[in-house]
C-alpha cells in the first residue's frame, strides 16, 4: 500500500462547533487559511501548532527535502512558500 510521506492538515471549528479538516501538499493553502496546522513527516512524526509556528522555511525544507523559503512578498501583500533560486 502506498502512503504519502508528508501533508499539512488544517482544523477550523466554526460557530456551530463543526470542524473542517483539509489535507494538502501545498503550504500556501495553510498560509492563506491560517488556523492550526499539522505536519506529518516521513516515519509518522507529527508536529502541530499555529501556521506562524509551523509553516517556516526550515520545517518545510526538511519536510520536502528541498530548499524552500517562507517570506512576505510585498507585491501580493502575503506570505508565500517559494522555491530557490528566487
Amino acid at each position: 500500500m502506498y502512503q504519502t510521506p508528508h501533508s499539512c492538515s488544517l482544523c477550523y471549528p466554526n460557530e456551530n462547533g463543526y470542524t473542517i479538516i483539509l489535507t494538502t501538499h501545498n503550504p500556501d493553502f495553510a498560509i492563506l487559511l491560517g488556523g492550526v496546522v499539522t505536519l506529518v513527516k516521513n516515519g509518522g512524526e507529527v508536529e502541530c501548532g499555529s501556521v506562524n509556528e509551523i509553516i517556516k522555511s526550515e520545517n518545510l525544507s526538511q519536510l520536502y527535502d528541498t530548499p524552500l523559503d517562507v517570506s512576505f512578498v510585498e507585491s501580493v501583500k502575503l506570505s508565500c512558500c517559494l522555491t530557490y533560486p528566487l
